[in-house]
């Protein structure tokens, strides 16, 4: 008999940020080259960039809204 609830599927992703656009479109970004398998160590390197550029653009969008 196989125990099929030991299987783990891994995934292959790209890693990136959604951007909400003024017109309410929306864009993304890609930060991974190629698929990566999640949760691997490029995986967490690609995701360490793409928080540092969202925490940006939000600080970003924080800042313009301040302003107007």
């Amino acid at each position: 008999m196989f125990n099929t609830s030991i299987f783990i599927e891994l995934k292959k992703v790209y890693v990136g940020v959604e951007i909400e656009l003024s017109n309410k479109g929306k864009a993304y970004v890609y930060i991974s080259k190629n698929p990566v398998i999640q949760h691997n160590l490029q995986f967490e390197e690609d995701y360490k960039i793409a928080k540092q550029i969202d925490k940006k653009l939000k600080r970003m969008s924080l800042e313009k809204n301040r302003l107007d």
